[in-house]
């Protein structure tokens, strides 16, 4: 995409996009039950429609991120503001990561597991940890570049607390899916539609965090 075409975009988003409750987040936290109790549960397995719902969330942040990144001439609060959603950016890439399994989760195991193991991934399994650790260095390099923290101190004001307390629903509802016995809330899918719950909200907490600074409510 274009520098402009990209700029465009950002601009019409921006313009779209006012302080509101994160109403499909509330809503899917209730309904989420419900999909538990109806859909199939083979829907939570690996690589499956509710891990697929999951990326199209994923993306967008991934893209937020880059859309701001590539922004010319971002005001900045004495860090590099690039870099902050460069750092953005990567974080979703490690998201990416651990959803797809690193590559895991596209090839079937010879050797009877469930998953293909690192050491029958050749090459690429015995550098996929190290370039891991290299992404997750590059990522605060870049946090440490951008001076985070600064934007963070004037920004909390303008956080979306109610949808912070909501993330947190949807992380304590993906821990008691996988490890506590409730009858209408416990395995893979209602694991797999907590976390979808949660994509869901980090998206808008992106997007609202753009919106946020392209107003300059940081300054």
């Amino acid at each position: 995409m274009k520098e402009q075409d990209t700029e465009a975009v950002v601009k019409k988003t921006m313009e779209y996009y006012q302080k509101k409750y994160c109403l499909q987040g509330w809503a899917f936290l209730f309904l989420m039950p419900v999909l538990n109790l109806i859909l199939p549960q083979d829907w939570g397995l690996e690589n499956s429609v509710v891990e697929n719902l999951q990326m199209i969330f994923v993306l967008l942040c991934l893209y937020w991120c880059l859309a701001m990144a590539w922004q010319k001439d971002l005001p900045d609060w004495g860090g590099s503001a690039s870099a902050f959603w460069y750092a953005g950016f990567l974080m979703t890439v490690l998201l990416v990561g651990r959803e797809i399994s690193w590559g895991r989760a596209f090839f079937p195991s010879e050797l009877g597991y469930e998953m293909i193991q690192w050491e029958e991934m050749g090459l690429y399994g015995k550098l996929a940890h190290p370039l891991i650790g290299a992404l997750i260095l590059l990522t605060l390099w870049c946090l440490w570049r951008s001076k985070f923290w600064v934007f963070v101190q004037r920004m909390w004001k303008h956080f979306a607390y109610p949808e912070i307390v909501l993330l947190l629903i949807y992380v304590l509802a993906q821990y008691a899916a996988e490890h506590m016995s409730i009858a209408f809330w416990n395995g893979e899918l209602a694991e797999e539609l907590a976390e979808t719950g949660a994509y869901i909200v980090i998206e808008w907490l992106v997007r609202g965090t753009a919106a946020d600074y392209k107003r300059g409510e940081w300054a």
